[in-house]
């Protein structure tokens, strides 16, 4: 049987209206193999992307996956623009037909065919095709082999990662595991980004602890000055967002009869809509933290928007709980889109940021086995794992917590 040959990477080169429409021109590598595309698409996404600025400096990666956002009613997608040492990932609105082109690509054997693209070896193409918007083809064809490393990691960090559309659908991810695969000596760096997940160091279990030596886990607190992106090994930690939901005491129940328990991140219009699940979460011991109040990017709204947005969220939920002294502190932003406005009002607001470096898709997945089968091919050892209340994952949860426990890991939730 021949070899499938699968996309590796996809690299923009160029973005520009013609007399046409728009296009993208793209250089696709499977195998090995770089291919230069140009590839047609919408206005509404090419105005998305030219937002951004993509080609003002270094190298861009376009993200294969988009994802529905219900509640704001569109797709998203992501790109990560990279220089020597960072990648910045940023988010953009897209129109269905992009979302289209992109699962087109993604499963395709072969590359995009005219009139839709035009596919050309990259070694082959003549030289006024070597135009490049923004940088010259020439610097990537040049810096390949020594900056293969670097490209392979971050691309394998983007590519694959978390989430469905807000409430109980949304797209904190916009790839099926998209910060879960970057490299554990990655998460001792601090990458600034205008929006999306930032790796920082790992919280260390020996200074920050809680005595818990009678539970099944361990209380981490988190630092309000970096971003909480992993554990130390050995450790492992699950987090739920967009609850509550329907499945909310379920869940914390299952937690309970395994002796363990996880972070919840609630959403404050579901917890306006169930506040009982809430505060049944918060006084059964689980850490609860807030994901905003309408799942909204905050990076496009302004401060005193994301001031109230938090503000409020914790408010609910503290007045929620049977406990006086119940206090939220850990904010995930929704999408994982944070920029360093919205990471100083986090701030203001005594907030600690908890991102993840697990993503099983939970969201995405037709059968438990999909969700299951994602813990077993990847090491969990230093995950901070991002799931969803959904019926799927409530299924697959006990098998979830056997497995993390057959392999000697020590749960932790985090303050």
């Amino acid at each position: 049987m021949a070899r499938t040959k699968t996309i590796a990477m996809i690299e923009l080169s160029s973005i520009e209206q013609t007399g046409t429409g728009f296009r993208m021109e793209v250089i696709i590598t499977r195998n090995q193999e770089p291919a230069l595309c140009i590839i047609a698409i919408d206005e509404f996404t090419y105005n998305e992307i030219i937002a951004l600025h993509p080609l003002t400096a270094g190298r861009v990666r376009m993200s294969l996956y988009a994802k529905w956002d219900p509640f704001r009613n569109r797709h998203y997608s992501s790109l990560i623009k990279m220089d020597e040492r960072f990648g910045e990932t940023l988010y953009f609105a897209c129109a269905e037909s992009y979302a289209v082109q992109l699962e087109q690509l993604r499963l395709s054997d072969s590359l995009p065919e005219k009139p839709a693209a035009v596919a050309e070896k990259v070694e082959e193409a003549p030289e006024q095709r070597k135009r490049v918007l923004g940088r010259k083809r020439a610097t990537f064809i040049g810096k390949l082999a020594s900056r293969l490393a670097m490209v392979v990691c971050l691309f394998f960090l983007f590519a694959s990662r978390t989430e469905d559309g807000m409430f109980s659908n949304h797209a904190d991810a916009l790839s099926p595991a998209s910060i879960d695969t970057v490299l554990d000596e990655y998460t001792a760096k601090s990458v600034p980004t205008a929006a999306g997940p930032v790796i920082e160091e790992t919280i260390p279990v020996e200074d920050k602890k809680e005595e818990t030596s009678k539970l099944g886990y361990e209380v981490l607190e988190a630092n309000i000055d970096k971003y909480t992106y992993s554990v130390p090994k050995g450790y492992v930690a699950l987090t739920f967002d967009d609850g509550p939901s329907e499945y909310t005491e379920q869940i914390v129940d299952i937690l309970k009869e395994h002796d363990i328990a996880a972070t919840f991140l609630f959403v404050g219009l579901n917890v306006k809509h169930d506040p009982e699940a809430a505060a049944y979460a918060v006084d059964n011991g689980m850490a609860v933290g807030n994901h905003s109040w309408a799942h909204n990017n905050l990076t496009k709204s302004t401060d005193e928007e994301n001031t109230d947005s938090i503000a409020r969220v914790n408010e609910l939920i503290e007045s929620e709980s049977a406990d006086e002294d119940t206090v939220v502190n850990l904010f995930r932003p929704p999408y994982g889109a944070i920029n360093d406005e919205v990471k100083a009002v986090a701030k203001r607001e005594q907030m600690k940021v908890l991102m993840w470096n697990r993503d099983p898709v939970d969201w995405k997945a037709k059968t438990k086995k999909q969700i299951l089968s994602y813990f077993k091919q990847k090491s969990p050892s230093g995950g901070i794992y991002v799931m969803h209340e959904k019926k799927l994952t409530v299924e697959a949860l006990p098998e979830i917590i056997q497995y993390l426990k057959s392999k000697q890991l020590k749960f932790v939730i985090f303050k």
